[in-house]
């Protein structure tokens, strides 16, 4: 089942989007720095910027929803040679 707990507006932005590794990369090593600076900063217990979790809801999001569209392929791939 895939996974849809942003808003609309972002939903409707990221639906066919795929996960590339190099943003990917980039968007966790962003949430890692402003943890980090936000930690060195007093800010707490470090918490992320709110930015930053939406950024990572994005990912995560993406990754699940990529993970079950992949899953469904190989559930038809299964079916069609079973077919043949």
């Amino acid at each position: 089942m895939k996974i849809e707990v942003l808003t609309d507006k972002l939903n409707t932005q990221l639906h066919g989007q795929h996960v590339k590794e190099d943003k990917l990369r980039a968007v966790l090593s962003e949430a890692v720095q402003k943890t980090v600076t936000s930690k060195l900063a007093g800010g707490g217990d470090g918490d992320p910027t709110q930015h930053t979790v939406v950024l990572l809801t994005m990912a995560c999001q993406m990754l699940w929803n990529e993970l079950e569209d992949a899953k469904a392929e190989i559930e038809r791939l299964k079916a069609e040679a079973s077919e043949a």
